[in-house]
């Protein structure tokens, strides 16, 4: 029988973060667009697209969301509960934490270089 995921577990530089449910990751890849002349469909063109990583994370009083928000160049690894792990090099902080004080959480996104499978 299949093992699916369930959970995610989300770590940037080696700190883990404490996702809650429902973390996304696009791997990123490549984008590809139609050439359409008078004859139709005649190719297409590609072009790279950055992986990205959204969660929500709880928010304790050891956790720096200045710091957080600036994080650069990063190495982001994506574990999914079902075994699969990702990595996305290079990663950056898309915005500033946007906190929610009365859920205890800080919603991040971060963007980087397609992420590869490990």
């Amino acid at each position: 029988m299949a093992d699916f995921s369930g959970r995610a577990f989300i770590h940037v530089d080696g700190i883990t973060l404490a996702s809650m449910p429902g973390a996304t990751m696009n791997p990123g890849g490549y984008s590809r667009e139609p050439v359409i002349t008078d004859l139709g469909v005649v190719g297409s063109t590609e072009k790279v697209v950055e992986a990205r990583v959204k969660c929500d994370a709880a928010i304790s009083s050891e956790d720096d969301l200045v710091k957080i928000g600036s994080t650069i160049n990063a190495t982001i690894t994506f574990e999914t509960s079902s075994g699969s792990t990702y990595l996305v090099r290079n990663a950056v902080c898309a915005a500033p934490p946007e906190y929610t004080s009365d859920a205890a959480k800080a919603s991040l996104e971060f963007f980087g270089k397609p992420a590869e499978k490990v």
